[in-house]
């Protein structure tokens, strides 16, 4: 019931085997609390761990993604970065690291390469074109073949140079700059 005898409240009623009636009254007054009060309240806290989470989340997600940016950037300014991490983190990461680890490596592999291959392709060219030169040098040729043939050789040496020049690794930073 709502209200015995003129007191308002919460009453439950209990009926004995004989007949005999009980009431239990419970005092509601500490149920009634400002709803409006307390939605404001549950959304807000709901609201503020909310931000608190997504600020973990995105620290989280923000950091491998900061580390590969600077991985990227170290290899466009032809430094060598540190190695990413393949054991820690989610498997994507992981799988995401190794890939760049060995593009890395690759690379690196691939650079020593062009340059042992431009040494050799400078030595190669140059020592046959240096023999040609001291053999016009000691055999008789006229003064105007001579000429000829050192400004065909030296024409020779500008390409080599040209293609040498042009096979070195470019520095990246002026792109950015």
């Amino acid at each position: 019931a709502y209200e015995v005898n003129g007191e308002q409240d919460l009453w439950i009623k209990f009926q004995t085997e004989n007949g005999l009636n009980y009431w239990l009254r419970i005092d509601t007054s500490h149920f009634k609390t400002d709803l409006a009060g307390e939605w404001l309240y549950w959304t807000l806290l709901a609201a503020f761990l909310s931000l608190i989470g997504s600020a973990f989340i995105a620290f989280f997600v923000h950091t491998p993604i900061k580390r590969i940016t600077e991985v990227v950037k170290d290899v466009s300014y032809g430094k060598i970065p540190d190695e990413l991490p393949e054991d820690k983190g989610p498997a994507e990461l992981r799988l995401l690291y190794g890939d760049l680890n060995r593009m890395v490596r690759e690379l690196q592999q691939a650079e020593s390469d062009r340059q042992l291959m431009l040494a050799g392709i400078s030595h190669d060219l140059r020592t046959p074109l240096a023999r040609i030169r001291l053999e016009i040098e000691l055999n008789k040729v006229s003064e105007e073949s001579k000429q000829a043939i050192d400004a065909d050789l030296d024409q020779i040496h500008q390409f080599i140079n040209q293609i040498i020049d042009y096979a070195r690794p470019i520095n990246i930073c002026l792109l950015y700059t």
